[in-house]
């Protein structure tokens, strides 16, 4: 869940647009065709999910390797439905009739901040458990709504902040590195200067 960043440039966050969703159908098709086609590919990472699981029970140890090979295979759905994917392989979670009402809302959604591209994502989660839970008051709902939407944005903050940790320290390296360049090349070139005035 963590690349957002990637996530929301490919969706070029802030243009107040709606959903690219062209790497996995024609623009110009039909919201039925699209959500047809999107709930396939979901079905199919599901399938995998159970057979993995069937094969190499799932642990938190294993879910990351899973997670991994699913976010490489399915990388478009992947940047596409970071926190879905992550939820099927980690919660053990999905299900198609939430899913197709979902994608529904997220064609015809506006994205405008990263912001609400996480509330957007969030709201998958959140269909999920009100169908889960149909005994559940309406605060209880908007509790843990309230309660997710609050992870999705300190998780993302948290993860600029390693970035951020991460560009510097590729700079410190960059500036290391290029000074025992320099200092390599002065040597040489001092050799070589030594050695052709004897």
């Amino acid at each position: 869940m963590n690349n957002y960043n990637i996530v929301t440039e490919r969706i070029n966050v802030g243009g107040g647009i709606k959903s690219d969703l062209s790497k996995f159908c024609d623009e110009s098709a039909t919201e039925d065709i699209k959500v047809e086609t999107l709930t396939k590919i979901a079905k199919s990472i599901w399938k995998k999910i159970i057979e993995y699981n069937l094969k190499t029970k799932i642990t938190s140890e294993t879910e990351i390797d899973l997670l991994g090979q699913l976010q490489i295979e399915y990388n478009d759905f992947f940047l596409s439905f970071p926190l879905i994917l992550r939820w099927m392989v980690q919660m053990r979670q999905f299900k198609v009739k939430i899913f197709e009402a979902y994608i529904r809302k997220f064609i015809n959604t506006e994205i405008a901040s990263k912001i609400d591209f996480l509330k957007l994502q969030g709201e998958y989660i959140i269909m999920l458990y009100k169908s889960l839970n149909p005994s559940l008051k309406a605060s209880e709902i908007e509790k843990y709504e309230e309660d997710i939407i609050n992870l999705l944005i300190a998780e993302d903050d948290s993860f600029k902040e390693i970035e951020e940790e991460a560009k510097q320290e590729i700079k410190k390296e960059e500036a290391r590195l290029n000074k025992e360049r320099r200092e390599a090349l002065y040597n040489s070139i001092l050799k070589k200067k030594l050695a052709a005035s004897i």
